[in-house]
């Protein structure tokens, strides 16, 4: 089922990204995401973003990183050792 902002200031578009990624944690128990597919790419720009912009919060909302937290978004690109 595919959420609604709460945040008004999250913007639809970001909305439809987060879904997609959700019904992958909810179809696969995690966000192993393979580099083919195009959440891969959205998920390393989510990681860019909240990098870069740390100390402006219109950049990267407080809200957006609850609902990747929620997924268990892992904010380092760094693997995990084996």
């Amino acid at each position: 089922m595919a959420l609604q902002s709460e945040e008004p200031s999250i913007h639809p578009g970001w909305m439809k990204w987060y879904n997609t990624l959700k019904e992958f944690y909810d179809r696969n128990g995690d966000l192993h995401v393979p580099r083919k597919n195009p959440l891969h790419l959205w998920m390393r720009d989510q990681r860019s973003i909240a990098a870069m912009d740390m100390d402006d919060p219109r950049a990267f909302s407080p809200a957006k990183k609850k609902l990747l937290d929620k997924l268990q978004f892992r904010w380092s690109n760094k693997h995990r050792p084996a």
